[in-house]
Formats: structure tokens, C-alpha cells, sequence
């Protein structure tokens, strides 16, 4: 087995330590990655797409493909699919309906109930025999420029599916010119409120600016309606913390510049303004509780918008930022204690900033299936995509179609939002689809995702976060180190 140096480890997105950092954090699987939401009728825009990077290097050496007999002395071969650890149910029946259309395939999916991230880095270590895997945008470029993941054959079939995406997924699945993936699903964040207590707290409309968020969190607080009223993901992992990047996107800042140079704390003031008013609200306001919600949820628990409140229709908080596609969880009884049967109750505002003038711009991101440098032959390996990414074998995107039919999980397509299915589902939990348009548009990729080096950098910018909520470090303080580090790994990957 090949063994891998710290130069390769920073190659990776992660030096030895910072690999460390995510296995003791070891994050809750995160669901897979939607298209915008869409209103009634399809999207028109998408949020600009992640700058590519340098091509892939060396990649491992390919397994050789398995087959079994199957009845009538036909030949099945087993293919091996991973992913984290998202519904597995309904992607098995997504799996059995392939079979049934390919009979000569048997999918042997397994899905990582641990950090998938870790998981999968050591099975690219070990050229452990795959054929599909899930792929998040943060590690894309680290992938392919390790050799982890090989482009797909650009047939006419894979250009027109691309031609048919919106432009932000379809370069999200590219690196100088080659295609890597088909979607698994898309999506981008929202501010989400729970109408009832705030309505109830006597206000008509929800916040659109963080003073006005502060207002309403502290009168909810003093009515007894929520002890805290406002959650804020504040938990450490390879997928975690992305409230800050929500917060600072929608006052118009960033993290990195076009060159991968951190912006904080002085050339750009949002984050810095973005962690006081986070450290004022645990410490100061409490009207948020940073120690709890640094605890990254266990797989399947409710989230604090979801958990029962002091009476029906309540959740344990009025405020929570996350996924769009949690919307759709939101408001099912079955699935949310705070939901009201027949009422949208749970909706969501364009995300409030510092001040009115706020872009409420939002992060958006993009998840493909992709195959991996070890899979056994690739022309299998693109049978299997080209049914979960693309169309089935009736010509319909019917894997993409049912993920938001039964999960709201974002469409990468554009065709499919046409569908009076789909326009329908969408009205049953989206109060608002002409926001729900609006919100699309300011979607925009996380800074620096084209960096090898950038979940290393986000690890250590989590970790000062957290120690300036807990009053370790000033706010300043906290971003000053994180820049340094990042100054640090940035030189350091430049002169290896």
C-alpha cells in the first residue's frame, strides 16, 4: 500500500493534523446536494460557478471487474456504489428499479455512517475496489488533482445532459474542459423561521436585517416562547459550520480572494463584524447556545427547528439557517414536531445581514455521483451514473425526480421543473415561489473550492471560531490565526 507524505496530505485538502481534526470531529452524514429551488415554473438563473483547477495527476491502479451467474445462466456483474449516509432506503429502491432495467448489474451500495470524508481518503489509499462514489464540491479539485477520480467519456448522451443543466452544476462537475460527474442533487441555504412564534411574539413579518433578528430572538426569549431562540451550526467536521459562510455571504463578504488569500480580518470587516455579533448573541444576548449546538447532530435526530416546543406548532427554536430542501422536512407532521397539518408554518426569508443595504447573497453547492480511478470498468461505472445523474432507461430523469418528489432535493436539470408534478410538490411546503426564485439567483459557490488545501484551512477557521465563542480568543484574535494559517498552508503547498 502506498504511503502518503505530508505534502500529499496537503494535496489532499488536509495536512496529517488537520485529517485528524475531521476524524475526532467525525461530522453527522449530510444529505446530498440539490439544485436551487424552483418555483412554479423553471428557474432561469443559477448562482456563478467554483474556478477549476489543475488537472489530475497519477491515479491508482483499476480493480478488476466481478460477475456472478444469474438465472438462466446469464452473466451479473456486481458493482460497487458509496455514499454517506442519506436515506439509505430510498436509494436502494432507486437501485433496485436500475436493476430491474439492467438486469446484468447487481449494485452493491454501502453507505458510510461515519465521516465520509475519512472514509473514503483511506480507501483511496488502499485502491479499495469502487465504481461509483458520491462526491461534495470541497472535494473536487483535491480529488482529481490526487488521481482519486477519472473523467467521464463525453459521448453525445453525457454533452446533453449538460446542455440541459444549469450552467453553475454543469461547471461545478468540470476541470479544464473535462466532465467528472452527473448530479446527484443541488441546493442552496435559507433563513428559515417558525411563523407561529414569532407571530406570537407578536411581530407580522420576519427579520431581514441582524438587528432585527436580534429584536425578535430577544422578545421571544423574554415572552417565554424559546429559552434560545435562535440555532446557528457551530460544529467542527469537514461539512459543518457553514452558517458562516451563510451570515458572511449575506452581508456581501468573503473569506478568500481570487487568489486563495484570506480577506479577514481587515481588508474585508464582514467576517469580523459576522463573529462579534455571533459572540455577542451566546455570550451577551444569549439568545443563541453556542456550547449545545457545537455538538454535530446524530444521524436521524430532529433538528432544533423540528424538536417539540413549549406548545404545539413550536419548535425548540424560531430561527434556523440550513438547507432549502430541509423545508420540505420542516413542514411534514411526520417528520417535524413544529409543523402545523394543513399549514406551510415553517417559511423562509431572504437572508438577513448587517444592515438593509445586504446583497443576501446565500452559499449554494453541488453534489455529483463520480467514479473513482479504481473502478473495474468504466463503462459499467458510467451505466450506473448515467441512470442516478441522468435518465433512465424510459428517457426519463427519473432518480433526480423522485429525490424531490419525496425528499425536496434540488434538480440539477432545467427541463424537469416544467414538470406540473414537480410545480406542484414544490407549492405543498414553499409558501412563496417567486421567492423561492429570487433566493436561487443569489446563490454563489464557497470561496476557494478549487484549492487542494481548503478543507485543512476550514478546519483550523472553525476551531478559532469556536474558541472565540467560548471566550478563548477575541473575535479579532480568532480570524487574525486563521488567516495565518492560512497564509501558512498556501506558502506551503507553493514550495513543495
Amino acid at each position: 500500500m502506498r504511503t502518503y507524505g505530508r505534502r500529499e496530505f496537503v494535496r489532499l485538502g488536509l495536512t496529517a493534523g488537520g485529517l485528524g481534526m475531521v476524524a475526532a470531529c467525525a461530522p453527522a452524514p449530510s444529505a446530498p446536494a440539490p439544485t436551487a429551488a424552483a418555483p412554479a415554473a423553471a428557474p432561469t438563473t443559477a448562482p456563478p460557478a467554483a474556478q477549476p483547477a489543475a488537472q489530475p495527476t497519477a491515479a491508482p491502479t483499476p480493480a478488476t471487474a466481478s460477475a456472478a451467474t444469474g438465472a438462466g445462466g446469464t452473466n451479473v456483474t456486481a458493482l460497487k456504489l458509496l455514499g454517506w449516509n442519506y436515506e439509505p432506503p430510498l436509494v436502494q429502491e432507486n437501485l433496485d428499479r436500475f436493476q430491474q432495467q439492467k438486469p446484468q448489474y447487481k449494485v452493491d451500495y454501502e453507505p458510510i455512517a461515519g465521516d465520509y470524508l475519512v472514509e473514503l481518503l483511506t480507501r483511496f489509499q488502499a485502491k479499495t475496489p469502487m465504481d461509483v462514489i458520491y462526491v461534495r464540491d470541497q472535494y473536487h479539485a483535491s480529488w482529481i488533482e490526487s488521481g482519486f477520480v477519472q473523467p467521464l467519456d463525453e459521448t453525445d448522451e453525457i454533452n446533453a445532459l449538460y446542455a440541459d443543466m444549469f450552467p453553475y452544476n454543469a461547471n461545478q462537475m468540470q476541470w479544464k474542459g473535462k466532465k467528472y460527474g452527473l448530479p446527484y442533487y443541488t441546493d442552496f441555504d435559507v433563513f428559515a423561521y417558525n411563523e407561529k412564534m414569532i407571530n406570537d411574539a407578536g411581530f407580522s413579518a420576519p427579520p431581514t436585517t441582524l438587528d432585527e433578528l436580534r429584536t425578535q430572538a430577544e422578545t421571544i426569549k423574554q415572552k417565554g416562547i424559546s429559552e434560545y431562540p435562535l440555532a446557528i451550526d457551530v460544529s467542527q467536521g469537514s461539512d459543518q459550520m457553514w452558517d458562516f459562510w451563510m451570515y458572511t455571504f449575506a452581508s456581501g463578504g468573503h473569506l478568500l480572494d481570487q487568489a486563495g488569500d484570506p480577506t479577514y480580518p481587515d481588508q474585508d470587516k464582514v467576517p469580523l463584524a459576522i463573529l462579534e455579533w455571533w459572540v455577542a448573541a451566546a455570550n451577551d444576548w444569549k439568545i443563541f447556545n453556542a456550547q449545545a449546538n457545537m455538538e454535530v447532530l446524530a444521524a436521524g435526530a430532529l433538528t432544533p427547528l423540528r424538536t417539540q416546543g413549549s406548545q404545539p406548532g413550536y419548535g425548540g427554536v424560531a430561527f434556523n439557517a440550513h438547507s432549502r430542501y430541509d423545508l420540505e422536512a420542516d413542514n411534514a407532521p411526520e417528520r417535524s414536531k413544529s409543523a402545523i397539518p394543513g399549514k406551510i408554518n415553517v417559511k423562509f426569508v431572504l437572508f438577513p445581514g448587517l444592515d438593509a443595504s445586504a446583497p443576501h447573497n446565500v452559499p449554494a453547492w453541488n453534489r455529483y455521483y463520480g467514479i473513482p480511478s479504481t473502478a473495474a470498468n468504466k463503462q459499467y461505472s458510467m451505466d450506473l451514473i448515467k441512470y442516478l445523474g441522468g435518465k433512465d432507461q424510459t428517457g426519463q430523469y427519473y432518480t433526480a425526480k423522485r429525490w424531490w418528489l419525496l425528499r425536496a432535493l434540488g434538480m440539477a436539470y432545467k427541463s424537469p421543473w416544467n414538470d406540473p408534478e414537480i410545480q406542484d410538490r414544490t407549492k405543498k411546503f414553499i409558501a412563496d415561489p417567486n421567492l423561492m426564485q429570487t433566493a436561487n439567483s443569489l446563490g454563489q459557490a464557497r470561496d476557494g473550492l478549487e484549492f487542494p488545501w481548503w478543507t485543512d484551512w476550514y478546519m483550523d477557521l472553525q476551531a478559532n471560531v469556536q474558541q472565540a465563542l467560548l471566550k478563548q480568543k477575541t473575535p479579532r484574535e480568532a480570524l487574525q490565526a486563521s488567516a495565518d494559517k492560512a497564509r501558512a498552508i498556501k506558502t506551503e503547498w507553493a514550495n513543495k
